[in-house]
């Protein structure tokens, strides 16, 4: 019998994996847990219409990625901590330089933006404490890498 995975099954294959089991394997064990369904002709060609539309969202997705390392590559984000002197009171942390890098993101559209918030990583050793520039990595899937400059600039007291 011809089955479609509705989920990966161990030892036979990943999900929307189109392949033949026995007729018994597939009434007693994987119809009944909802683990695959009989492969007919319409629910093939719902299979391969879903496939494509996963394909071109994936497509939109890696375009939009590319276009926000390119946008934010070298910005220069500024930040404010109360100072006196050389000594800082605050710091400026990866989820401040997340939040401002976000706000930047007004380009994207609506739901491609809220796919990309959530994959942004901020590579920063510790906290920034001192006053001046500094150059931070920012991480996107896709192995796309960039810097920005990130300025902790001074609060007097």
């Amino acid at each position: 019998m011809k089955i479609i995975l509705l989920q990966d099954v161990k030892n036979l294959g990943k999900k929307y994996d189109i392949k033949e089991v026995s007729d018994g394997y597939a009434r007693n064990f994987l119809l009944p847990k909802k683990l695959a369904e009989i492969a007919t002709a319409r629910v093939i060609k719902e299979l391969n219409l879903r496939g494509e539309t996963l394909k071109n969202k994936k497509s939109e997705l890696d375009k939009a990625l590319e276009k926000t390392a390119e946008e934010l590559k070298n910005k220069e984000f500024n930040f404010y901590v109360e100072a006196e002197g050389e000594k800082t009171f605050g710091s400026v942390q990866k989820d401040n330089i997340k939040n401002e890098v976000e706000k930047f993101l007004h380009f994207l559209p609506e739901d491609l933006k809220r796919q990309i918030i959530g994959k942004i990583k901020i590579k920063l050793e510790k906290p920034l404490k001192t006053l001046g520039a500094h150059s931070v990595s920012v991480k996107l899937p896709n192995n796309i890498e960039f810097k920005i400059a990130v300025t902790v600039n001074r609060i007097a007291l």
